[in-house]
């Protein structure tokens, strides 16, 4: 913690799914913000501070992955950077990244539009993840997380965190044989879980973090990718938002039968049914980018929707093969004059929109069922 602790002000910035937002999480008074494992680090790092000024915000989000959180990453920090105005000169961030719960599920498919393999895209995913904060807090000393049972994304991990110099804590090396506890099988671990590991990081904090500090000439976040530049290139990033909508910050749409509200603790969304619709009033800059998140679950518990701009319409598919619930996120190139109709698909073309307009995005249920939008996003 030698560069988290260099100046008088320390802020904490937590990212993950719904585990490290507290879901599941209660020990019978807190509310799960309170409960999770990210804010016992907060306690402690408050007892240790010696007058320090802490401040901690825990941005983490249910079902969000690495390649979903990168529309809006550095939309939501440069949020609390405008509304704060700290100095950032006497003011030290430290950054925790906990995708591996939903990065552990997410499969080849969403990376077959970039024609790469699952590995490879995961690993490009968080090394933008990394740039995407470090464009906004240069100075950050970042952290990474893997949580117990996360075999799949270990690997591609290891690769990303390895080739910055960045630590981690890697929860699988408590357990040999890839033999783990059974609370590690559910997505959302219970109070006693979020003990272990708050008291785990902090007790590395304590004895270890300190005496294996980075130079600032050991990275680059801000230069060329190092993994797959080509691959960086064709990810979902929308660094300056002209227009943005988003459910966690109660933004109104344009105009709305819809309910926004949580239909599960911790997980709100612009949520039609039947025949509700919403529109959102976008507007685009000389590269037309147009992102939107939904949620996609299994079964038919979550409708197609059905997404109307400049008389072109797009479906966004409310089910996957999977036996969970995930947030995905899409980023159109709005001005392509064509449409790629992928159930998978990170990536797509269409709506012929025209550089500087503006435009009304409808959205509705293809069949009368249930949807559920998160964040609306234009660059």
């Amino acid at each position: 913690l030698n560069g988290a602790f260099a100046n008088e002000s320390l802020v904490i910035f937590v990212f993950g799914g719904s585990e490290t937002a507290g879901v599941g999480c209660t020990d019978g008074k807190s509310p799960m913000n309170d409960c999770v494992w990210a804010a016992r680090i907060k306690k402690w790092l408050i007892r240790e501070a010696q007058n320090r000024n802490i401040e901690f915000f825990n941005l983490a989000r249910g079902g969000v992955t690495a390649i979903s959180v990168l529309p809006i990453i550095r939309i939501l920090l440069r949020q609390i950077l405008n509304e704060r105005s700290w100095d950032k000169k006497n003011t030290s961030f430290l950054v925790f990244l906990d995708f591996s719960t939903n990065d552990d599920k997410e499969t080849a498919r969403a990376f077959n539009a970039f024609h790469v393999s699952r590995m490879a895209g995961l690993s490009s995913a968080l090394e933008e993840v990394l740039r995407s904060v470090a464009k906004e807090l240069p100075s950050a000393e970042i952290i990474g997380l893997i949580q117990p049972g996360r075999f799949v994304v270990e690997s591609a991990y290891h690769n990303v965190y390895d080739k910055y110099k960045i630590p981690w804590f890697n929860f699988n090396r408590l357990f040999d044989n890839k033999t783990v506890p059974a609370w590690s099988a559910k997505a959302h671990p219970n109070y006693p879980v979020h003990i272990l590991m708050g008291n785990i990081i902090a007790y590395a904090f304590a004895n270890t973090m300190c005496s294996n500090s980075r130079e600032d000439n050991d990275y680059d976040y801000l230069g060329v990718p190092v993994l797959n530049p080509s691959l960086s290139a064709m990810l979902p990033i929308c660094d300056k938002p002209l227009s943005y909508y988003s459910a966690y910050d109660k933004t109104e749409p344009f105009s709305s039968s819809c309910n926004l509200f949580e239909d599960r603790p911790g997980k709100p969304g612009y949520i039609c049914n039947g025949n509700e619709t919403m529109t959102f009033k976008v507007n685009f800059g000389s590269a037309p980018r147009f992102i939107i998140s939904f949620l996609q679950s299994y079964g038919s518990k979550i409708d197609d929707a059905l997404v109307t701009m400049n008389d072109v319409t797009v479906r966004l598919y409310g089910s996957h093969d999977e036996p969970y619930s995930q947030t995905r996120s899409i980023m159109y190139v709005a001005s392509g004059g064509w449409n790629q109709d992928s159930k998978y698909m990170n990536m797509a073309q269409g709506f012929r929109v025209k550089a500087n307009s503006q435009h009304d995005a409808i959205i509705k249920p293809e069949h009368g069922g249930k949807i559920k939008i998160i964040e609306v996003a234009s660059c």
